[in-house]
């Protein structure tokens, strides 16, 4: 499972696994923005914009993802 997440333009695939792995919160930069990633214990993302506002991410498997996102990057 990952949630793809897009801004300006950038998408940007975070695995679930992976981010259960990590202390929250996380940060990242996408499409030329800083962001903030929370995670639950179960690696769930809740991600927000330098002002604090959420950003609407979208879970899912990753092979639909790479098929809407073909030239997605994957957050490690």
């Amino acid at each position: 499972m990952v949630t793809g997440l897009v801004v300006n333009g950038e998408a940007k695939a975070y695995p679930h696994r992976a981010l259960g792995k990590q202390t929250s919160p996380l940060y990242d930069s996408l499409g030329g923005e800083r962001i903030r990633i929370d995670t639950d214990r179960q690696g769930q993302p809740q991600f927000f914009n330098d002002k604090g506002e959420p950003l609407t991410g979208q879970p899912g498997y990753w092979f639909a993802w790479y098929a809407f996102y073909p030239h997605t990057l994957v957050w490690e």
